[in-house]
């Protein structure tokens, strides 16, 4: 539901309870920029007072007089601002939504921010970062998120009660999603970017795909004493982009990070794709939809064949379970690879973590520290797990575990639909 209420010389707009937008011509949340000439800096100017015009049910035009005039659509508890500016030097945008103090954001594509309300972020315009698959989504704790469609270069600066979005350009939309709770607000989240969800290929799951040289790629098992079948860069682009999924970055995966690595992840997940792919033959991505291996060259540090054939046992044992998580993601919107705290929201302290991920409803993962002899430190839910390497039982809560290189921290729920087929991998594990 949105409401509209006097304030000042302009108005308070309130959706679902949550203040949206507070507007006057003194204290404007609304503004365009305007440049003198083409060396100048951009400077802002606050928007008056506007008429609020109701065109129907769910249509709402926000008039500005001659500068600018913004359509609100509210659907299905989607928010749909379609801003209208006249005036070519008038043409950057500038909106100041209101914020809770108390929630955590995250998203926009890889950043290795985890907590977004400490920091400032600025994003390349369109078509200019295709190398760090930027996506300019946010999504709340609270199960609230906004989405820029178009809109060139962008900027986010997150403050205590205000998210404030700069666009270089008037985008298209900006949208915005209103969940009851995070898991609902990654489902509209999901729904408005993906539209039908689609799993990736059974035959492409069957067995690894091997890189050669980034321009194709070939499934590694044999088929009918041939070489397997060979998929070309852009089929594959097409067939992940059908399932929006997405391969990691491969420098978010460069060792030394952990949390650089868990947190780009976690961002990346957060933006509205539920299918990430990790590149590499190591044994996270055996816990992935997809396992992609690297052809090595001369010179390069490869990992020994152990660790590799390690990682296709895993990978191919996990089949039914990775089935599982693909319709959790069609069905519901629930990314493969997640933050905990999207399937337990009660308990606040898993936010504080952002080096841990789940993997479906069912593994937590806590990824090795390179160089690190140190014990590793997670956080597990209020739930019963047993560890992978060591089958020790432990309870949620704060949990220090051994996790060299090669046996990172994982976890699975011992009441998991699943408990055979991991208990048959956890055997399987100890004797790797």
């Amino acid at each position: 539901m949105i409401s509209f209420e006097n304030w000042k010389d302009g108005f308070v707009m309130t959706i679902e309870g949550i203040r949206i937008l507070r507007h006057s011509s003194s204290s404007p949340a609304i503004f365009l920029g305007v440049t003198q000439d083409a060396k100048a800096r951009e400077t802002w100017r606050g928007l008056g007072a506007s008429r609020v015009i109701n065109e129907g049910p769910e249509l709402t035009v926000l008039d500005f007089g001659p500068d600018c005039t913004i359509r609100l659509l509210y659907h299905e508890r989607v928010l749909h601002v379609r801003p209208s500016v006249s005036g070519a030097k008038q043409e950057a945008l500038r909106i100041r939504f209101g914020a809770h103090p108390g929630e955590m954001l995250f998203g926009l594509g890889p950043s290795t921010e985890y907590d977004l309300k400490k920091t400032k972020v600025a994003l390349c315009a369109d078509g200019e970062d295709r190398a760090s698959l930027r996506d300019p989504s946010v999504i709340s704790s609270r199960g609230t998120w906004i989405h820029v469609d178009g809109g060139g270069a962008t900027e986010w600066n997150f403050r205590n009660s205000t998210t404030e979005l700069s666009c270089a350009t008037t985008p298209r939309e900006i949208a915005l999603g209103f969940g009851k709770t995070q898991a609902a607000g990654m489902e509209l989240l999901t729904k408005y970017k993906a539209g039908v969800r689609g799993r990736l290929p059974a035959w492409l799951q069957a067995c690894p795909l091997v890189e050669e040289g980034g321009k194709r790629f070939r499934q590694e098992a044999v088929v009918d004493g041939g070489d397997g079948r060979l998929i070309e860069k852009e089929e594959l682009e097409n067939i992940l982009r059908a399932s929006s999924a997405r391969v990691l970055p491969p420098e978010a995966a460069e060792p030394g990070s952990p949390s650089g690595f868990a947190a780009t992840l976690l961002s990346l997940s957060s933006s509205g794709y539920g299918q990430i792919l990790m590149p590499d033959a190591l044994e996270l991505a055996a816990f992935s939809p997809l396992l992609i291996l690297k052809v090595y060259s001369d010179g390069m540090q490869k990992p020994s064949a152990h660790r590799v054939a390690a990682s296709k046992a895993m990978y191919s044992m996990l089949r039914p379970y990775r089935e599982y998580c693909s319709e959790k993601w069609v069905e519901k919107g629930l990314p493969v690879l997640a933050h905990p705290s999207l399937l337990y929201p009660a308990e606040s302290g898993l936010l504080k973590f952002s080096d841990q991920y789940m993997f479906g409803s069912d593994v937590i993962i806590a990824p090795s520290r390179e160089g690190s002899l140190r014990p590793r430190r997670l956080c597990l839910p209020d739930d019963d797990w047993i560890h992978l390497w060591t089958s020790r039982h432990y309870r949620g809560g704060t949990t220090i575990v051994h996790a060299p290189i090669g046996k990172p921290a994982i976890f699975y729920r011992c009441r998991s639909a699943f408990a055979k087929l991991f208990d048959a991998l956890r055997l399987k594990a100890t004797r790797l």
